[in-house]
C-alpha cells in the first residue's frame, strides 16, 4: 500500500508534519500576536524610498536607524 494512502487512512498528515504545531503554545492553544501600529514607520519608509528610490531595504533600514540615533 503506498505510504501516503496508509498515513491518511490512518489519520496522519503527510505536510510537513514538523512545522503543524508551530503556532501552538505547549497548552495547545494559538499564539496571539500584538497588533503594531506602524503607521509612522512606514510613513518615513515611503518618504525615503520618494527621495532615494535606489536604495534597498537595507540603506533605507540604516539611514532610519541613524536618524533615530541622532535623535535620541
Amino acid at each position: 500500500m503506498d505510504v501516503i494512502l496508509r498515513l491518511t487512512l490512518l489519520g496522519k498528515t503527510t505536510v510537513n508534519p514538523g512545522r503543524l504545531d508551530c503556532c501552538r503554545c505547549s497548552h495547545g492553544q494559538p499564539r496571539r500576536r500584538r497588533t503594531l501600529n506602524d503607521a509612522a514607520l512606514v510613513e518615513r519608509i515611503k518618504q525615503v524610498v520618494g527621495a532615494l528610490p535606489s536604495y534597498g531595504y537595507r540603506r533605507v533600514w540604516g539611514l532610519l536607524r541613524r536618524q533615530h540615533e541622532q535623535q535620541a
